[in-house]
Formats: C-alpha cells, structure tokens, sequence
C-alpha cells in the first residue's frame, strides 16, 4: 500500500559543501551555478578546482530521486 504522505521528489546536493543536505529541485533552474561553466565561481568547489579544472559543470552536483 503506497503512503499517501510520501512523494517521489528530485533532490539535488553539493559533494563539496561541508554541510550535506538534499534539496528539492524547483522546476526553474536559472538561478543555479552548478550546471554550467560558472560553478567555478562557488566558494565550496574553489577549494577542490585542481582535481577537475576542465570540468563544464560542477562535478561535485549529484542529483538523485527520492
């Protein structure tokens, strides 16, 4: 029997961030860094730069269905 109160959701996190926490993705994505060239700007990934310099998105984004 399926909870009523339970939901599929995709949820997105930072493998960089010393907090871990899964946030909900929103259907809008323009206000996000990790996607494009620009994750290079996040404070969290800047540390970890030298292992993917030539990376087009942010290799420290995982998102996963829960």
């Amino acid at each position: 029997m399926r909870c009523p109160f339970l939901r599929e959701a995709h949820v997105q996190s930072c493998q960089a961030s010393p907090i871990r926490k899964q946030i909900v993705r929103s259907g809008s994505s323009a206000g996000e860094r990790c996607g494009t060239a620009a994750w290079r700007d996040c404070p969290a990934a800047r540390e970890l730069t030298e292992e993917h310099p030539s990376a087009g998105s942010c290799p420290f984004h995982a998102e996963s269905l829960v």
